[in-house]
């Protein structure tokens, strides 16, 4: 227990990614199979059962600490979580009661983290309150306080993965000396089904070296990156880019880049960071097993209904990333394959071949049928391209994509031209911040348009008196949270704003006063059951700040939803 605890407060200590491969590739390499193997089910997302629910936790740690209930509620005020606070409030043991203080050695004597997930926690889900509360007190008692941390969020169910899938499977595959790919397939078969229990054999296959004589089916290509094109270039195209006749420009949209590889029966489904999102998308994947085998396609997931003339948001597939859809999600927002290009064919590498070759293979190739190959936009000169390009976004697009089309042109880069960025104006209203400073800020815009200024201000002093807004009232509504495009200069005015401005504390949050008027930028803007709006935004940035703007000049909920085109009817 205490080597994963280690391991993730190193996790949480520094984002850098050489450092978190570090820890990760130390933990396997002291942990005990099963217990690394149940760490790695949790890096990857798995789902546990809580034992516990947050308003018991907090209860039971409320009733036991001994502490003065203002003073614990206090407590729990500043710091904001349950398993925070339960964890700092509690008194750290005598050093030599600490579960596997001192080196990785002696933390193999205590209980390990499978001893803790197939036989502690189970039986605490049994036990009555009081004598939760004794297992607890005497659980505490044995951790430290990142031991403590870690045990409050298996209890509660509020642990994280902490580490991204691509990062994960960088370090085991690092560990194990494999292919992140291969690895990436064997997390799928041994650690991330329903209802698993991770064992000490599911990490002895995830780290067997594949047989010599098996040669790899699943894997992808390497994924293209192409540049953005630069100003340079959009200003002398014909001399950078060269003749409009050698390109050939596709739409391109916000749905998630995939490789779709059809091989030895089966189907794999790849994103750009190498993590296998198969199980994620089981519409896609049933209909992939119509290609013939030995095909890869490279496209991008969208959902798009048949006969519509362009694609919903993509917000729509985001809950896919947090859980495998179920039947209603899958009949809510139906994935499909918009593909751009074919990289392989009756198991043959394509990407050697011309552009216009592979493509024609393409137009050759029967796809399902609801499926779309990429449409090329026509244009002789750049001009006419740039003409278009600003008309994107009615036609729910995002950028273009730019491939040399020619066989006399060679292959040479491509390059992408993304469109502008949508646009809206909001007002700050809450901000948080950690030691290094200012981390992001979360702006609203009005739920319908104000036409005085004494309804601004009644509704500035209901703020201020901490009243919600009546149903159907005029309010503030937040809508984003930001963490790009703020810059040094952008951070000092937003911390002297807050500073001067706040109206509540909780824990590192900062609710303030409206008062600072922005401009932002988003990437797509899409439905939300979850989000009070009804609203998602994906790309939100800081664009600038508009201290000649007043907050009779927000936009309203309305305004985004026009913005956001197709689907939001």
């Amino acid at each position: 227990m205490h080597l994963f605890a280690r391991l993730r407060a190193e996790l949480d200590a520094s984002a850098a990614p050489h450092h978190q491969q570090a820890a990760l590739r130390a933990h396997l390499a002291a942990a005990e199979p099963a217990d690394a193997a149940w760490a790695l089910y949790l890096l990857a997302g798995g789902r546990t059962r809580r034992s516990l629910a947050p308003a018991a936790l907090l209860r039971i740690a409320r009733q036991a600490s001994g502490l003065p209930g203002w003073l614990f509620d206090a407590c729990h005020a500043t710091v904001g979580e349950v398993a925070q606070t339960v964890a700092l409030v509690w008194p750290d043991p005598p050093p030599a009661a600490a579960e596997g203080q001192g080196d990785r050695t002696e933390a193999r004597a205590a209980p390990g983290l499978a001893v803790w997930m197939d036989e502690r926690l189970p039986r605490l889900r049994e036990q009555t309150e009081p004598e939760q509360q004794a297992t607890l007190c005497r659980w505490w008692n044995e951790l430290d306080l990142d031991g403590r941390l870690l045990l409050n969020r298996l209890v509660a169910g509020g642990l994280r993965p902490g580490v991204s899938p691509g990062l994960l499977q960088q370090a085991v595959a690092a560990h194990a000396g494999l292919d992140p790919t291969l690895v990436a397939q064997r997390l799928a078969r041994h650690l991330q089904g329903p209802g698993r229990r991770p064992a000490a054999a599911d990490l002895i296959a995830l780290l067997a070296p594949p047989p010599a004589a098996c040669a790899p089916t699943g894997q992808p290509y390497a994924f293209e990156a192409f540049p953005v094109l630069t100003p340079a270039d959009t200003e002398a195209p014909d001399t950078r880019l060269g003749a409009p006749a050698d390109w050939r420009a596709d739409g391109t949209h916000d749905g998630l880049p995939v490789q779709v590889v059809r091989r030895a029966g089966q189907v794999w489904i790849w994103s750009p960071a190498q993590a296998l999102v198969t199980t994620h998308h089981p519409d896609v994947a049933g209909q992939a097993m119509q290609l013939p085998d030995g095909t890869v396609l490279s496209g991008e997931l969208l959902v798009w209904r048949p006969g519509a003339p362009a694609p919903e948001s993509a917000l729509l597939l985001q809950p896919r990333t947090r859980r495998p859809p179920g039947r209603r999600l899958l009949e809510q927002a139906p994935a499909m394959v918009l593909v751009h290009d074919l990289l392989e064919l009756d198991g043959l590498d394509r990407r050697a071949q011309p552009l216009q070759q592979r493509l024609a293979a393409l137009e050759r190739l029967a796809l399902p049928a609801t499926w779309r190959r990429s449409a090329p936009i026509r244009f002789e000169h750049w001009a006419g391209l740039q003409q278009q390009r600003m008309d994107l976004r009615r036609h729910g697009m995002t950028g273009l994509l730019l491939r040399r089309g020619h066989p006399s042109a060679g292959d040479g880069p491509g390059r992408t031209w993304p469109a502008d960025p949508m646009r809206a104006t909001a007002v700050l209203v809450h901000a948080q911040a950690d030691a290094s400073g200012l981390t992001d800020c979360s702006f609203a815009v009005w739920s319908h348009r104000p036409t005085t200024s004494e309804q601004v201000r009644v509704v500035l002093e209901q703020i201020e008196r901490r009243e919600p807004a009546a149903p159907g009232a005029l309010q503030l509504v937040t809508v984003a949270k930001v963490t790009e495009g703020l810059d040094e200069v952008r951070r000092r005015e937003i911390q002297r704003v807050v500073k001067a401005t706040t109206l509540e504390r909780f824990g590192p949050v900062r609710s303030v006063r409206p008062g600072l008027v922005a401009e932002l930028g988003f990437e797509s803007i899409g439905p939300s059951a979850r989000h009070r709006s009804g609203l998602a935004v994906a790309g939100a940035r800081l664009l600038r700040l508009c201290g000649e703007r007043s907050l009779l000049d927000l936009d309203t909920l309305d305004d985004l939803r026009a913005l956001a085109g197709p689907g939001m009817d």
